[in-house]
């Protein structure tokens, strides 16, 4: 099979629309209705994409809202926390960047992984999962977990029926 790709320009204000600055994110503290209970306290900053489709969520607060096929998001959470079980209509797919991470799966979260920095796990659609900030000697540093969506317009769905 031979791949034929036509270059193109692009001018550079679309470029330079497409960066997302790390100390410029925003996260909306109100999005996630788990976000207040024990244990769920995170900051969910949606890089790329228009971010998660959830009930009774606010404004993900996009850094690059372009619809590309995928979403990026950066959570940032101190040890101890992570969100509600819930699911997705799509894969996920978490590479912590510090920190040492639980990913939690299973209807009855029977099922776990630890993940390092670095380390990657491609969850499936549908498949109920949570994750958690694992790492010890550092109570009050927030770690950091890339999550990766499918999808332009992913869904979330929590599997706590008073979240939805």
């Amino acid at each position: 099979m031979t791949v034929h790709l036509e270059p193109r320009d692009v001018p550079l204000e679309a470029v330079l629309e497409r960066i997302a600055r790390f100390d410029e994110l925003q996260y909306n503290p109100e999005r996630y209705p788990d976000n207040g209970r024990d244990g769920n306290a995170k900051k969910i900053f949606t890089v790329l994409g228009p971010g998660l489709e959830v009930n009774n969520a606010g404004d993900s607060l996009p850094a690059i809202p372009i619809e590309e096929g995928f979403n990026i998001t950066y959570v940032q959470v101190k040890p101890g926390n992570g969100p509600s079980l819930h699911v997705h209509d799509g894969n996920e797919t978490f590479i912590p960047v510090n920190g040492r991470w639980k990913i939690i799966f299973g209807s009855k979260e029977e099922h776990s992984i630890e993940l390092g920095p670095l380390d990657c796990i491609a969850v499936p659609a549908y498949l109920p999962r949570r994750f958690v900030n694992i790492t010890v000697g550092t109570p009050d540093e927030e770690n950091i977990l890339i999550a990766v969506l499918a999808g332009s317009r992913p869904k979330a769905m929590f599997v706590d029926p008073t979240l939805n």
